[in-house]
């Protein structure tokens, strides 16, 4: 039910011979706001692997903000941080330890609809 609003974001970076690059799109339904951001590391396996280091270890924290948790559904593996106070909720998730997708929604933090939208992404085109 989210509509795309604007144009697409993209970067890239190079350093040391590492390189890594991202793209996000922006998406709106009534109140809630989304961006979905797709990083690809293949040129930085380092920084993937530090990325990744806290949801390996079942990380889990919570405080009187958020609650900060790993997750493993189908191919994603990641993180999960769900704000108490304010409305929002972001999965960061390793793809074909590769890849970063991020799923960051403003005004809403339903757990659940978060992680169908992750594995509602059609990520098999990607190499």
């Amino acid at each position: 039910g989210f509509k795309i609003t604007g144009d697409p974001d993209g970067q890239s970076m190079t350093m040391n011979g590492m390189s890594y690059s991202m793209a996000s799109k922006d998406y709106e339904k009534g109140d809630e706001e989304m961006t979905i951001t797709i990083m690809d590391y293949k040129g930085a396996s380092t920084l993937y692997s530090a990325a990744a280091m806290a949801w390996t270890m079942n990380m889990e924290y919570e405080d009187d903000e958020k609650k900060v948790s790993s997750f493993k559904d189908g191919d994603f593996q990641g993180i999960i941080e769900v704000g108490k106070e304010h409305k929002e909720i972001s999965i960061i998730a390793g793809y074909k330890e590769r890849y970063l997708v991020q799923v960051q929604i403003q005004g809403s933090n339903e757990e659940p609809t978060a992680r169908k939208i992750v594995n509602a992404l059609d990520l098999s085109d990607l190499p």
